[in-house]
């Protein structure tokens, strides 16, 4: 708490990518993963990421950012579409928009996850407003590389209903890994 408010939610900090906290998270997240692949355990072939909420954010700066990423699973991800309020769309409880938090955005990340890496969004609540389904749509369709989503009517954040109804999207197998 620089200026009073939680971490990642300092307007002022947010105006530029240089002092958000975002940007510190970012290069955890890419540090970790070189400590990872640094280890005589690795096999040097499959790397997985895969979190919830702000670990789905993590994860998706992972599969963007991370070469040799075969696996994502991002589950209920947090700030995505941050600038979809300009536009009407939900805001989902997350940092105030500022235009430097685009760089920090997974629908603008899912632009550079490559094509040899499959990204399975396992759950996508659409009661949901702390992630909105509106971001998580905007995220799906701009992952140009193997990708799934998992829509559970009536999931919020942190509830899943004992037997949600489920519609699963899968890419087409023909765009399946075509694309970078």
């Amino acid at each position: 708490r620089k200026n009073g408010p939680l971490y990642a939610f300092d307007h002022e900090e947010n105006s530029d990518p240089k002092t958000a906290y975002f940007m510190g998270m970012t290069f955890r997240v890419m540090r970790a993963f070189d400590f990872l692949k640094s280890l005589p355990e690795w096999d040097g072939t499959g790397l997985r990421a895969d979190g919830g909420s702000q670990g789905g954010l993590q994860t998706m700066w992972a599969a963007s950012l991370v070469p040799g990423l075969t696996y994502a699973e991002p589950v209920v991800t947090w700030c995505c579409d941050l600038g979809g309020i300009t536009a009407g769309r939900i805001g989902g409880w997350r940092p105030g928009y500022q235009p430097a938090l685009d760089y920090f955005d997974p629908v603008n990340h899912a632009r550079h996850v490559p094509a040899g890496c499959y990204v399975n969004i396992s759950r996508a609540g659409l009661g949901d407003y702390t992630c909105p389904p509106s971001g998580l749509a905007v995220l799906y369709n701009n992952l140009k590389c193997r990708k799934r989503i998992a829509w559970f009517q009536g999931s919020t954040h942190g509830y899943v209903p004992p037997s949600p109804a489920v519609q699963v999207i899968e890419a087409p197998a023909a765009l399946q890994g075509t694309t970078k």
